[in-house]
């Protein structure tokens, strides 16, 4: 069993044609997705307990699906010395919304505009696929107290 999500990500897109063969694109890939990663961590969040995490992908290869699945338990994330309560949350994702998250949606935008303004790179990719998936969870409500307009 193999951990990662974004090796688990990268090893299905190069299998089912989502990671550029070509080192630049691949680049560009790598730090559009390492980007939202370092977004979703500087998230106000609130922590709880965690049980399980697990991770399924489904690629294409051949015309075969195969579905890579990363399954970890934890008995607990050690949370900081407090979380926020609701209230606080709110105002800290209103923060986040205005800062980091306008800043990095400005940089991945900047990125895909310098591509031809289609995607991070020539063809279709995982990072791709994960901004997809960023913005659906926004969009979606999941994020209490972002802004999904």
């Amino acid at each position: 069993m193999h951990c990662q999500s974004v090796a688990l990500a990268r090893y299905a897109g190069k299998l089912g044609g989502f990671y550029p063969e070509d080192p630049v694109q691949a680049l560009i890939v790598d730090e559009a997705i390492e980007s939202l990663n370092e977004l979703m961590a500087v998230a106000p969040k609130r922590y709880e307990r965690v049980h399980a995490e697990t991770t399924i992908l489904f690629v294409f290869y051949k015309k075969v699906m195969i579905l890579i699945c990363s399954a970890h338990k934890t008995e607990n994330i050690c949370p900081p010395l407090s979380s926020p309560d609701a209230d606080e949350l709110l105002k800290l994702r209103k923060e986040f919304q205005a800062g980091p998250m306008t800043k990095f949606a400005n940089f991945f935008e900047d990125l895909i505009q310098q591509n031809g303004g289609v995607g991070f790179a020539s063809t279709p990719s995982i990072a791709d696929l994960t901004l997809w998936g960023t913005v659906k969870s926004i969009r979606t409500g999941d994020w209490t107290g972002i802004d999904a307009t």
